[in-house]
């Protein structure tokens, strides 16, 4: 994760989960969610070395994922 307002990255962190395809912010809560190829998505936050969830979408590689413009 970088931070912008300094322009220094701030924490890196692997997956685990193979090579990471698609990614969007949630922007009520700026939580990262990450899809993977094995059909999970996971949610990560900056101060956290592990995602605060990880969920089994869908049985095959998520091409896109999306989040609610209120975060819901």
């Amino acid at each position: 994760m970088l931070d912008v307002t300094l322009g220094k990255e701030i924490i890196r962190t692997p997956t685990h989960k193979g090579r990471l395809d698609v990614m969007c912010q949630n922007p009520y809560n700026a939580v990262l969610c990450c899809g993977h190829p094995n059909g999970t998505v996971s949610m990560w936050t900056p101060n956290a070395p592990e995602p605060v969830a990880s969920i089994l979408c869908h049985p095959h590689p998520l091409r896109a994922i999306d989040v609610d413009y209120t975060g819901k």
